[in-house]
């Protein structure tokens, strides 16, 4: 996620590294030291096809500003940044698809999405496309995805809002910077609701075990997440 900072594009949650944007373009300096995972994936093949099929943000390796501690990542500057609370319904749909697709075609690989926020999706040309490439890392087999809830709350929570409640959404994203509170979401959704099966899973049902977080973090440690059952549950998302 990308904060500016002292005049100065920064990624301020991310310790791998940071951003930062001279003229046209944006550099994104990645230490190698701690980012050897994210550094596989940039040489394996399926960088270079989410690049080639739109759904990654393009970049090159730009050897010019690298150094013994950072690898650079150069990208074009998009000229026109718009932010989830702008967007209309099918812009955000569009932005939960591209990070489901995203982590369904990653997870085949052996990686996966850790950071699962509507801040990492910008519009290229009409397009969504993903451009927090930091975010992507090695996944291992049995761990559960660590962004579901935080996908919960920036997707699938708001598109609940719009579609069933005339609510102010631009207010409520700048109010929850982390994302809707699905306790907050689920008790003002319409009984109807709950006959949608991925509303009734992802919403209703998640809500309820955030309220005993401390059970829900021990389930979580307990649970075995094959790569078959997590790729099972971004397909049931996409519809």
């Amino acid at each position: 996620m990308i904060d500016c900072m002292k005049g100065n594009f920064q990624s301020y949650k991310d310790t791998k590294g940071y951003v930062s944007f001279e003229g046209d373009f944006v550099y994104r300096y990645v230490r190698k030291e701690v980012s050897t995972d994210f550094i596989d994936f940039l040489n394996h093949p399926v960088a270079e096809r989410l690049v080639r099929q739109g759904l990654l943000l393009a970049y090159e390796r730009d050897e010019s500003h690298c150094t013994e501690e950072y690898l650079v990542l150069k990208s074009e500057k998009i000229p026109f940044v718009s932010y989830p609370y702008e967007w209309s319904f099918d812009q955000l749909k569009e932005a939960a698809l591209l990070t489901l697709e995203l982590n369904i075609q990653l997870l085949r690989e052996g990686f996966i999405l850790r950071d699962a926020t509507a801040f990492n999706i910008l519009f290229q040309r009409g397009r969504a496309v993903f451009v927090d490439h930091l975010s992507i890392g090695r996944h291992s087999e049995g761990e559960p995805w660590m962004a579901y809830s935080q996908f919960c709350r920036f997707f699938l929570a708001p598109l609940a809002v719009m579609k069933y409640r005339d609510w102010n959404v631009i207010g409520l994203f700048q109010a929850y910077l982390d994302g809707l509170p699905l306790e907050t979401v689920v008790s003002n959704l319409p009984i109807k609701s709950l006959f949608h099966p991925a509303l009734l899973v992802h919403l209703h049902l998640q809500a309820s075990i955030s309220i005993r977080k401390a059970s829900r973090r021990k389930l979580i440690d307990k649970t075995y997440f094959s790569k078959e059952k997590l790729l099972l549950l971004f397909e049931q998302l996409q519809h």
